[in-house]
């Protein structure tokens, strides 16, 4: 058999093995993400009370084609292929908290849990979970704590709908971010801060029924005690800490700064320290108070290492 002949037989055979292998690659893919999106929709059910009853319909004894995709609040790229794009359960009355096992329905392009009794947190890996979601409904519910920074992972939100709940903290800058939102509303929570869309993005009404809040569409300005939004009411050592940061602050970046020009002494400083001497005793010069002269003071420095301050009046 020549050469050629040899290379078109081996070709030929490796031509039909390929076929065989990328099958079963994508049969063994699909039975795992089927055994997710089951693992999934089981523990929702396990986590919610239903007295609706609307998800005992959800049963998964076996795993012919198509079984998940009929089951009610549940749909899916289409009947062949069992992956989950949506479960949609508004208005059932459910209650208990979102479990870790949504994080296996990772195709999910819309969770719809609004108008429910959902208590406890948003999972703060929600989009780490489920980063294709399109659309995040958990508005009408009884959801506490602060909203998830992590919300700025899903980069293909269009709807995020968290109104009406326990919510509160400051909303994260990071949702400010998100390239194709435009449905948002966190009305009626207890967020408190500055909100970090600007003006024209949302309406009031995306915002309204949260005391705390302040600029963007509402027009109003943050008041000077926002530094501490973070601190809880009453929390006098989080509100000294603020201030000793702030002190802190100022003596290191403006005392430092004294101390290396004093040590440098460059040219520059002696008519620089005398346009900030002229400038204070014009300021203070009315009261007729004993003022520091800083150009004294360095001239002194000058003339003797041991003689630094001279005050006058």
């Amino acid at each position: 058999m020549s050469n050629s002949s040899k290379i078109e037989t081996k070709f030929f055979q490796f031509s039909l093995v390929v076929p065989v292998f990328v099958f079963i690659f994508m049969i063994s893919n699909g039975v795992v993400a089927l055994e997710d999106d089951i693992r999934c929709l089981k523990g929702i059910k396990a986590a919610f009370a239903d007295p609706q009853g609307g998800l005992e319909s959800w049963t998964f004894d076996n795993s012919s084609p198509g079984l998940i995709c009929q089951v009610s609040g549940v749909e899916c790229w289409n009947r062949v292929e069992d992956r989950l794009i949506s479960v949609s359960l508004p208005t059932s009355e459910l209650s208990g908290q979102i479990p870790d096992s949504i994080q296996y329905c990772a195709s999910l392009y819309i969770l719809d849990l609004a108008d429910n009794k959902i208590s406890g947190t948003i999972p703060p890996k929600l989009c780490t979970w489920l980063p294709y979601l399109t659309t995040l409904d958990l508005s009408g519910n009884q959801l506490s704590g602060e909203i998830p920074a992590n919300l700025g992972d899903c980069l293909y939100l269009n709807k995020l709908r968290l109104s009406s709940n326990l919510l509160s903290g400051h909303i994260p800058y990071e949702l400010a971010s998100l390239p194709r939102l435009v449905d948002f509303t966190v009305a009626n929570n207890d967020l408190s801060g500055p909100i970090p869309f600007n003006s024209s993005s949302f309406s009031r009404d995306a915002f309204d029924g949260n005391n705390g809040l302040c600029g963007g569409p509402l027009g109003s300005l943050c008041d000077v005690d926002q530094p501490f939004a973070g601190c809880e009411k009453n929390d006098g050592l989080c509100r000294l800490m603020v201030y000793s940061a702030v002190v802190l602050g100022f003596i290191v970046g403006f005392w430092g700064l004294f101390f290396v020009l004093l040590i440098k002494k460059e040219k520059w400083w002696f008519g620089y320290w005398s346009f900030v001497d002229t400038v204070a005793l014009g300021f203070i010069g009315g009261f007729r108070a004993p003022v520091l002269v800083l150009r004294s003071a360095v001239h002194n420095f000058e003339d003797d290492d041991h003689q630094v301050f001279v005050l006058v009046k």
